[in-house]
């Protein structure tokens, strides 16, 4: 079940513009929303603070500022099957 502020999230994540980056909260991780921002226009990028157990692969960029791409899990994809792999 999505929490208010996911719901929140959801309604406006189809209002987003091209080539634009969306700062969202720590801890707000929400594959099919964020695959939403992502596939739903040109250039579509977002920003979500690392926690401590956060893990990804770094595509470019030095320490402190670098392009990273992250696995969406198995179980995310499970419940919605259009979500990539990464």
């Amino acid at each position: 079940m999505l929490t208010c502020i996911a719901l929140l999230a959801d309604a406006l994540i189809p209002r987003g513009t091209e080539n634009s980056i969306t700062v969202f909260d720590k801890g707000f991780l929400s594959a099919q929303i964020l695959g939403a921002l992502v596939a739903g226009g040109q250039n579509r990028h977002f920003i979500i603070p690392a926690q401590s157990n956060t893990c990804w692969d770094v595509i470019k960029g030095q320490l402190g500022d670098q392009m990273v791409r992250m696995r969406v899990p198995s179980q995310a994809r499970k419940k919605c099957p259009g979500l990539p792999e990464f």
